[in-house]
């Protein structure tokens, strides 16, 4: 398979780490000749494009953006209109018709699209899922996502029209994923957003979510929180027990540096930790794309579950206004 990857800068880089590893050579689009450079010593890159419109004239079977926010549907509706499979970085687009546009136009042109959410894949959260299924916390009554850190952004993060409102739509769409995969469908919602400081969208924001199945759900995410402590970012109780990470086996280091390639820790059982099988997340997703596409097969993660997560946001920026 030909695939070309849009945006090796970044996270841009731990997508050509999977194809170097998986055996891929990658055609890349990048204009910065030193960037372009880089990337070719470190991984195997077979071509170099200037520009976008000239990848999708190639004979790519794969396009894989790992561009802003703000331009995943621009782009993707390039892409699927030259007919190549499309892999975009998470979120799906940072509002709800754009994501529904580009599911439609990939499944009315018989192309494989997929969102690449990585924790939705995380072998802790599977297996927390696995062990409240065999009921060993008994009937789960609530969930609690929540992630603090204290930092202030720069470049395209900052920017209006390459990113979404805030840090919902960045990285904040990891930890509703997650949310939602423990607790499911929701009924209704309460919300509060904050912005602290001079950003283009909120820094801090919580929601407290009444499921269909009767859990309740608790939701926090700031990147502005001084002295924020190491807590577990999931935790479910139930009437016979809990589950919750293990913040002593969490991977704390950027993504592009850290040996564990997992979003969350091991898991805490009903009190024992419980180790759990890793692999690379990445790897994970992106490997099982590749398959989808040899093989012709659904894609591991359908993007409506993407867009399940923008539904979400959408309804959280909206209840906190009301």
């Amino acid at each position: 398979m030909d695939i070309v990857l849009v945006g090796c800068r970044g996270f841009g880089k731990e997508h050509l780490r999977i194809y170097s590893k998986l055996g891929y050579d990658v055609a890349i689009v990048e204009r910065d000749p030193e960037e372009a450079r880089r990337c070719m010593e470190q991984f195997r890159i077979s071509k170099v494009y200037e520009n976008y419109e000239d990848a999708l004239r190639s004979n790519a079977d794969i396009i894989d953006l790992v561009v802003p926010d703000g331009l995943h549907y621009e782009m993707g509706t390039l892409a699927i209109r030259a007919k190549k499979n499309l892999l975009v970085e998470k979120p799906i687009t940072p509002d709800i018709d754009s994501g529904i546009s580009l599911i439609q136009q990939a499944n009315e042109s018989k192309l494989k699209f997929m969102v690449a959410e990585q924790f939705y894949f995380d072998p802790s959260v599977a297996e927390a899922i696995r062990r409240i299924k065999n009921g060993e916390i008994g009937t789960p009554h609530t969930v609690i996502v929540r992630h603090q850190s204290y930092r202030k952004l720069e470049g395209w993060r900052n920017e209006k029209g390459m990113v979404g409102r805030g840090i919902l739509i960045d990285e904040g769409t990891h930890y509703i994923d997650t949310l939602l995969n423990f607790g499911g469908n929701f009924r209704s919602l309460r919300s509060f957003v904050h912005r602290t400081w001079d950003y283009v969208g909120e820094d801090t924001a919580e929601a407290v979510f009444n499921f269909e199945n009767g859990m309740h759900g608790i939701f926090f995410y700031s990147w502005y929180y001084p002295e924020y402590p190491l807590i577990p970012e999931f935790e479910i109780i139930g009437d016979n027990g809990s589950i919750y990470e293990d913040v002593g086996t969490k991977p704390l280091e950027p993504w592009t540096q850290r040996k564990r390639k997992t979003a969350y820790g091991d898991i805490i059982v009903n009190g024992k930790h419980i180790p759990v099988e890793t692999y690379d997340v990445i790897e994970k997703e992106i490997g099982g794309f590749l398959e989808s596409v040899e093989k012709d097969e659904p894609v591991p993660m359908p993007p409506e579950i993407a867009l399940r997560d923008i539904i979400t946001i959408d309804r959280i920026y909206k209840a906190s206004s009301d």
